[in-house]
């Protein structure tokens, strides 16, 4: 018998609420680990992509920084959306780093770090910030409800404050192995996405 993601997942769930003790390596906890919100269509991929684009290209232009990523005519309105920051860089000073789980631990790390040579060797990458980013402003892009609206990521601490999802028996599993879960990580990125007729 195979078990599919969704079978393990929910086997581990009762485990936990359980209290069974269980190992994960890297690889496993790495698996367990979504995008919150991403886009689905092909237009909102289209923003993702531009704007994943627009952040390695310019991320390190000085605020005030405002630059226009996407923008697309209809008959009736035109939908526009910029990337912009009032402080220090355009989009922080952490947005090219990746999160790493190694040795269960999850790791905020730039991508040509010194320090950290073991994590980016050995360690497990699961995102970067770039795509977290891009794919959140993506998804609004899509569900749009009004005229105008602002789509930001600032200082990101928690899993949550990245678009990032995970079970709760990983949460539990984190918390009873002593595992360090915080991302620790400026980002301070804002997008506009805003309607004209």
């Amino acid at each position: 018998m195979k078990w599919n993601k969704n079978q393990i997942i929910n086997l581990l769930e009762k485990a936990s609420e359980s209290n069974v003790d269980f190992e994960l390596t890297d690889e496993q906890i790495a698996e367990f680990f979504t995008i919150k919100e991403q886009p689905h269509s092909d237009l909102g991929l289209l923003v993702k992509k531009k704007v994943t684009t627009a952040i390695e290209n310019n991320y390190n232009k000085k605020a005030p920084y405002r630059i226009k990523v996407f923008e697309k005519q209809w008959p009736e309105n035109k939908i526009e959306i910029y990337l912009f920051s009032n402080e220090e860089l355009l989009c922080g000073k952490n947005i090219l780093n990746s999160i790493y789980v190694f040795k269960g631990n999850l790791f905020s790390i730039p991508p040509y770090s010194q320090e950290y040579q073991n994590v980016l060797k050995k360690g497990v990458k699961i995102f970067s910030f770039v795509e977290l980013l891009s794919s959140l402003i993506g998804s609004r892009f899509e569900s749009l409800q009004s005229d105008y609206e602002i789509v930001e990521m600032k200082q990101v601490n928690n899993l949550e404050e990245a678009n990032i999802t995970i079970p709760n028996f990983l949460k539990k599993w984190f918390k009873n192995n002593n595992k360090e879960t915080s991302l620790n990580s400026t980002i301070n990125c804002k997008a506009e996405i805003k309607i004209e007729e």
